[in-house]
């Protein structure tokens, strides 16, 4: 365990890990330097409560300044600021996340530090200006972080940074400089704040700051609220500080640390977004009207680029898409595989997949000049167990790097993002080339997938994976049921907007004429001409074992291999009958001379014969099609080929 190796390290006779309870009760808990091994079983039976730990150690079981131990390390907690962006010379030797978005650092020293230097180099990061000093408690790496809904793990991001010489440090780090906020303020009183902008304030913001009622479960979400409007309303970090401490929603009234808890609540909010004002914002409302008038007057303008329309295409660098297996997946895209259940997308899937960590050839319809892919493969699926199924398949189908090829069955959510951080971290270590999700409702979440807004929410988490890890992500779905006349396009479950936001959609149909053969065609791709469908077999062997088989390139598109089987005439016979029905009705139609196409489909209707099954007759018969009269009122006429 990384916090307990540390301590050892550290002086100190008694080392303080604390937790908070759903109802807030805090408690500091002590170990001696001989008891660090039962640190970790502690961890774990608390693991329904918020866990802190202290960096450094104490010669008495005391949270106090006068026990603490100068340890040989410094620590800060960062807050919105992100280690991985800072410069070499102060990269922390341990950095973890506390929280999506918020980081914490330890910095090894060769010798013990005076708390001066952690002061200076907390002010040096611009890191949480409360959290530096002795008895400063940090989230322990590993531990959940219960102040957040989604419940994210406090996760450790490197371990293996450099440890520093303090004299190195203290030459580095600024001189001794008090910060603003630390500063006399001229800010004024909360009355002199609220005359200033109650005029800036919307009606409930008035109310809520003079005489709000604060009810149980409440406080910190209207508190939050409150922080952001009034920053919205042109208050500054102080003004907002003094008039939240005023207000009947300062949780932290009567703490000894409430105007620590209070700034840190404030830094939060402001983040990086306001990290350029700390050093030019002005104090007090006197100036900040200054400012205004200033900006009104055109003499603030913003540096740097504007955030929307501030590339021009002269700017953007032309790429290629890099293809895994051409035209269907790609690195850093997204493409849906669906089909109706027991066709065999699946089985497809984990084929491609096998491919791939074998560095096969895949079909294609066209030549290429690329070499195969091999990579690693990360297969999310809960309902092909991985030993009955996947790899009884894959050893079926001669795939030997097994090793390379790695499916998980656990279900998430990417709503869980704890569970979603668990995963970004497997596939970071992984640095798969391809990520397969089967299917979508599994790990969907609670969106709703027949509306637009919130498909394209939450399926923009697998579009992120394909780009944050340079990888092909496919998602499967499965059909909704045929109502007749239904477009390949429309037939995927849930809302248009998963193909919309797919590079490559493929459907899993049958062929026409043979339901016994599956095919695979293009139904959506807009960055090149759609392939020929590909035909597959699935062969049963004995001792319930298949193999799986490509075949040939056809010229049938999706709405084609969707209509096999279903396509019956009066519900009963098969495709292959359908289509020698139609077949002998053109015949007979046709025989005695071209007849108009649209009277055709009039008298096929009549007779039970889908227009999908008509043209498939035609196709096989090689029926001419002959246009007649002048160009604004062309006729379109079917005739018997010439013998």
């Amino acid at each position: 365990m990384i916090i307990t190796s540390l301590w050892a390290k550290q002086p100190g006779k008694f080392f303080c890990v604390s937790t908070k309870s759903e109802g807030g009760k805090w408690r500091d808990h002590f170990f001696a330097r001989h008891e660090l091994a039962q640190v970790r079983q502690f961890v774990k039976d608390h693991a329904d409560e918020d866990i802190y730990f202290c960096p450094h150690g104490f010669n008495r079981r005391a949270r106090q300044k006068e026990e603490a131990a100068a340890p040989s390390m410094c620590w800060a907690d960062l807050d919105f600021s992100d280690p991985r962006k800072f410069d070499q010379k102060l990269r922390p030797t341990i950095a973890f996340e506390s929280s999506p978005g918020r980081f914490v650092g330890l910095w090894l020293t060769d010798e013990p530090i005076p708390e001066s230097i952690n002061r200076r180099l907390t002010y040096a990061i611009d890191a949480d200006h409360g959290g530096w000093d002795f008895t400063q408690v940090l989230r322990f790496p590993g531990t959940t972080n219960y102040k957040y809904k989604s419940r994210p793990r406090v996760r450790i991001l490197w371990d293996d940074g450099p440890t520093y010489k303090v004299k190195q440090l203290d030459k580095l780090l600024p001189k001794e400089s008090v910060p603003e906020e630390d500063e006399d303020s001229e800010t004024g009183s909360a009355q002199e704040i609220f005359e200033a902008y109650s005029r800036d304030m919307p009606p409930w913001l008035r109310r809520e700051v003079l005489s709000g009622k604060p009810t149980p479960g409440k406080r910190s979400e209207m508190l939050w609220k409150i922080e952001h409007a009034l920053l919205e309303a042109g208050l500054t970090q102080e003004e907002s500080f003094v008039l939240i401490k005023a207000s009947p929603w300062n949780k932290f009234a009567g703490r000894h640390n409430e105007d620590k808890q209070l700034r840190r609540e404030l830094e939060k909010i402001i983040g990086d977004h306001f990290k350029n004002f700390k050093s030019t914002e002005p104090k007090g409302s006197e100036k900040l009207q200054k400012k205004r008038v200033e900006e009104k007057q055109g003499k603030d303008e913003p540096e740097g680029k504007r955030r929307f329309l501030g590339i021009t295409m002269e700017d953007v660098v032309e790429e290629e898409l890099d293809w895994i297996w051409h035209p269907y997946l790609a690195r850093g895209e997204l493409s849906i595989l669906e089909g109706d259940p027991g066709l065999g997308k699946s089985y497809m899937a984990q084929m491609v997949a096998g491919a791939l960590v074998d560095g096969k050839r895949l079909p294609t319809d066209r030549p290429t000049g690329r070499k195969p892919v091999k990579g690693k493969v990360a297969y999310f699926d809960m309902e092909n167990s991985a030993g009955t199924v996947t790899k009884r398949r894959l050893v079926d189908n001669g795939v030997v790097n097994l090793r390379d090829y790695l499916q998980e069955e656990t279900p998430f959510s990417i709503d869980d993002e704890d569970a979603l951080d668990e995963v970004y971290e497997a596939l970071e270590e992984l640095k798969p080339t391809l990520v397969v999700f089967d299917t979508i409702n599994t790990y969907i979440g609670k969106a709703d997938t027949h509306k637009s807004a919130e498909v394209q929410q939450a399926f923009s988490h697998f579009k992120q994976i394909a780009k944050d890890f340079n990888c092909a992500v496919l998602v499967l779905r499965h059909l909704t049921k045929s109502k007749g006349g239904d477009k390949a396009i429309y037939r995927g479950q849930g809302s248009i907007a998963f193909t919309g936001l797919a590079r490559v959609v493929m459907t899993v149909g049958q062929m026409p004429e043979d339901p016994d053969i599956r095919v695979m065609a293009v139904t959506k791709i807009n960055v090149t001409r759609p392939p020929k469908a590909i035909c597959f077999t699935i062969q049963e062997m004995p001792k319930e074992r298949s193999l799986f088989v490509w075949g040939d390139h056809v010229n049938l598109n999706s709405d084609d291999i969707l209509s096999g089987p279903a396509d019956k005439k009066g519900g009963g016979g098969n495709a292959s009958e359908a289509v020698e029905e139609a077949k002998a009705f053109l015949k007979e139609t046709l025989e005695d001379g071209p007849e108009e196409h649209a009277k055709i489909k009039r008298m096929a209707e009549k007779r039970s014969i889908s227009a999908r099954t008509l043209k498939r007759a035609a196709d096989a018969m090689g029926i001419e099609i002959i246009i007649t009269g002048p160009k604004a009122r062309q006729v379109t006429n079917w005739g018997l080929p010439e013998e």
